[in-house]
């Protein structure tokens, strides 16, 4: 069991390997006072992809 949630928890997160994520990531540090909308990036469905 460990070992599936361990591929689990990496394909949720193949989606933060992107450059749509790297932005929001740059954009929530450069502007802490104003940083994008919490999940307005997809992260979690790229690996949903590749599972099927």
């Amino acid at each position: 069991m460990k070992h599936i949630a361990g591929l689990a928890g990496l394909l949720h997160d193949m989606g933060k390997y992107t450059g749509e994520f790297k932005a929001y990531l740059e954009q929530a540090v450069a502007h802490p006072d104003r940083p994008p909308r919490r999940g307005s990036v997809d992260h979690s469905t790229a690996g949903g992809k590749v599972a099927v």
